[in-house]
């Protein structure tokens, strides 16, 4: 088991927090933070450490996006929009 008073976390200032999807569920994703404190053998998103420039192995890091107010809300008016496309929401829970 990880002991999380040994994960990294930091907060990452991004521009949005809506990325253009090519999923075919939804239009755009919204994922709020990259990384993970649990390394679960089976996660589908461990290459996302590339991204990331972090030297931790992955399950001992999490960035938490921070952004500013959403420029322009009307643009995502009746768009589908799908949550944690790269993130486990439910392993908070």
């Amino acid at each position: 088991m990880i002991d999380l008073k040994k994960v990294v976390i930091k907060e990452k200032k991004v521009d949005t927090i809506l990325t253009k999807s090519n999923l075919p569920i939804a239009g755009y994703s919204i994922n709020p933070y990259v990384g993970c404190p649990f390394g679960c053998e089976y996660c589908y998103a461990t290459f996302m450490k590339r991204f990331t420039g972090h030297k931790e192995d992955w399950g001992m890091f999490l960035d938490v996006k921070m952004w500013d107010k959403i420029k322009n809300p009307e643009k995502y008016k009746c768009k589908t929009m799908i949550v944690g496309s790269f993130n486990k929401a439910i392993c908070w829970l």
